[in-house]
């Protein structure tokens, strides 16, 4: 597969809500604080009548493709039968899902329209970015796996010359509440989170470092919802970085979060990988689930255009010529990419 490239990036986090903000962010000491609420605090900056039905998952999909659509350069000019629109999550609308299910349940009719059942289905959100953005390219919903590799393989097949791909969660209380009643989650601090990249098979102006090679592998289970040995979980995570055909990644991004898992991921890594500096992006945007590990392809993505790693203290001697970025999907996929400076 050739290498794509990433030329924008639209994030909403709890501790950047832009690719402004996530660049500012690299600048950051230690003793900058995160605030620790689970909803992510952003200005919207798609009109309010265009979201107006919208359920909270759905308007932070909308929001997030808008600000990578901006950073990536697409504007009104743009092909729009040439862009695509990939996104993952692990749980959907979940918010909106349980309430029209309460609602069915109570027996009250008048809440069970098809406007509000419209936003309770995951793939709400990619039409939902699609009539804001004009956009009439492929278009998938994925419930795990890895958006970034599946837009490499549209365009590198020609279906598309710009793909927005990304992943979106939602921070629910109900669901937080059940996740953290697995032993195999304690330790981990859940937040919201959404990123969406601007992906293209050619390089710009714009490109931020390209995307590779890729790699992947499965638990079967999630690892941060049913815990696994160790010896287990070290076969599945080598299988997949094999797969990125390199054994010297100046960083390697991990999934590290506070669980269990952190220790066998890292144990497994510094075996592949003994001359690797390891950084967690999760310390930042915190564990926000199905959008993982597009939140630490973003970040590894704006590192590799700033040369600064955040929160760090630590002055990097070399420059940063590539990074291995990991993450776990809900399904119980285990996620690698490859991203290299242009």
């Amino acid at each position: 597969m050739n290498p794509v490239y990433i030329d924008g990036i639209g994030i909403i986090s709890r501790c950047a809500c832009s690719a402004d903000e996530l660049s500012a962010l690299l600048n950051k000491d230690e003793s900058y604080e995160l605030h620790k609420t689970g909803k992510a605090d952003y200005t919207p900056v798609v009109p309010s009548a265009k979201l107006r039905r919208c359920s909270g998952y759905t308007k932070l999909a909308a929001e997030t493709a808008a600000r990578a659509a901006e950073d990536g350069n697409i504007t009104s000019e743009s092909d729009k039968l040439r862009i695509g629109t990939i996104i993952s999550t692990g749980f959907g609308a979940a918010e909106s899902n349980t309430k029209f299910a309460d609602s069915v349940v109570k027996g009250e009719p008048a809440l069970c329209s098809p406007a509000v059942f419209a936003g309770t289905v995951p793939n709400s959100c990619v039409g939902q970015i699609c009539i804001i953005g004009g956009y009439k390219g492929v278009s998938t919903l994925l419930m795990g796996g890895d958006p970034l590799e599946y837009a490499a393989m549209l365009l590198n097949s020609g279906k598309a010359d710009t793909i927005l791909c990304g992943s979106v969660e939602e921070y629910f209380n109900e669901l937080v509440d059940s996740i953290m009643l697995s032993a195999a989650a304690q330790g981990c601090e859940i937040s919201e989170g959404a990123a969406v990249l601007t992906v293209s098979a050619e390089k710009s102006d714009r490109t931020y470092c390209k995307a590779a090679t890729f790699g992947s592998s499965s638990f079967e289970e999630c690892p941060y919802l049913h815990e696994m040995s160790a010896e287990e979980a070290e076969e599945v995570i080598s299988s997949a970085i094999k797969q990125l055909g390199t054994d010297s990644p100046d960083i390697v991004f991990t999934c590290a979060n506070g669980t269990y898992f952190d220790s066998i991921e890292q144990e497994t890594l510094s075996k592949i990988f003994p001359q690797s500096i390891f950084y967690s992006p999760k310390k930042l945007f915190g564990e926000t689930l199905g959008s993982g590990y597009m939140m630490n392809i973003s970040l590894a993505a704006a590192v590799l255009r700033k040369q600064k790693l955040p929160l760090s203290s630590e002055m990097l001697s070399f420059p940063i010529k590539c990074i291995a970025v990991t993450g776990v999907d809900m399904a119980g996929n285990y996620l690698c990419a490859l991203l290299e400076v242009v």
